[in-house]
């Protein structure tokens, strides 16, 4: 199920979700589709920062040029990638965490009443 979908719905049932967390469970659908859509391309930027950051200068070479002549196949570069970073669960669970506790900073610092 895609991430969005996913979000979405989970954010309509009584159980934990990332707008319950955040405090927007509230929000209108079409709010929750752009905060959504907004999240993934977050986790996605800092994901491909951590692993571009991961790679070494050979793997990143190898890395650009495999993007050039498929970027449009994400199985072929998620095969790369898996190879090159052995690490590359812990990646995308770090992101995730990183951009939740940014949000949970923002929303802390966001005044009472917004």
């Amino acid at each position: 199920m895609p991430v969005k979908k996913k979000l979405l719905s989970v954010s309509n049932q009584n159980q934990p979700n990332i707008f319950g967390f955040l405090g927007f469970s509230d929000l209108p659908l079409e709010n929750k589709l752009q905060l959504a859509g907004g999240i993934g391309s977050w986790i996605h930027s800092e994901f491909l920062l951590r692993v571009i950051q991961s790679l070494d200068p050979k793997n990143i070479e190898e890395f650009v040029a495999l993007v050039e002549k498929n970027e449009h196949d994400e199985e072929a570069l998620m095969s790369y990638l898996q190879t090159a970073v052995p690490h590359l669960n812990d990646l995308l669970d770090e992101s995730v965490m990183a951009v939740r506790a940014n949000l949970t900073l923002q929303k802390n610092l966001m005044p009472a009443t917004v």
